[in-house]
């Protein structure tokens, strides 16, 4: 919240007013609930009234927050659109894709405050300016690193990006980490 309130008083004070906003999830720097309410809940797509009530209060209170955040903003949130994509880790999420919009019982109260706000999906296409943009949030190079096979076990001190690109070409022959 602190990072996005200093970015909106740099627009303003710089005279430059985005069209839009896009916010992608996960949108929640915290657990909202225990590590074993979560793992009851991952990946399973539950109806709301079964979840704890701490699922819905927090999220719902953070969005509010933001709304109070982006309302103290007036001529951003008159001249902008909010575009919230939802991401990986949210409580609502499921792993297949693509993944639905926010679900209004945690935005509803942003939606009263904001002029502009859109709950897209993940992936999700939009039309700005005359092209389109697919927005998509996923975590792919943790997932590429995980499936690699023949990765050091030392994964703290080593270069992903060079892993990233040992498993894109791995197709095209054994990999060796020495200099050819």
């Amino acid at each position: 919240m602190e990072g996005l309130q200093k970015m909106f008083q740099s627009c303003v004070s710089g005279d430059f007013i985005p069209k839009v906003f896009i916010l992608c999830g996960n949108f929640s720097s915290k657990n909202v609930t225990t590590d074993l309410e979560m793992d009851a809940y991952r990946g399973l797509s539950l109806p709301l009234f079964v979840w704890p009530c701490t699922v819905l209060t927090c999220v719902a209170d953070n969005f509010t927050a933001l709304g109070d955040l982006i309302v103290s903003f007036p001529r951003i949130n008159h001249y902008s659109h909010f575009l919230f994509i939802p991401g990986p880790n949210d409580p609502w999420s499921s792993d297949l894709l693509p993944r639905r919009p926010i679900p209004s019982t945690f935005t509803q109260r942003l939606s009263n405050k904001i002029a502009h706000a859109v709950f897209g999906s993940n992936p999700c296409r939009i039309k700005f300016m005359g092209q389109e943009i697919v927005v998509f949030r996923e975590d792919l190079m943790a997932k590429m690193v995980r499936n690699l096979v023949g990765v050091k076990p030392d994964l703290e001190s080593a270069d992903l990006k060079k892993y990233v690109r040992l498993a894109l070409n791995f197709q095209y022959g054994p990999v060796t980490d020495s200099p050819e």
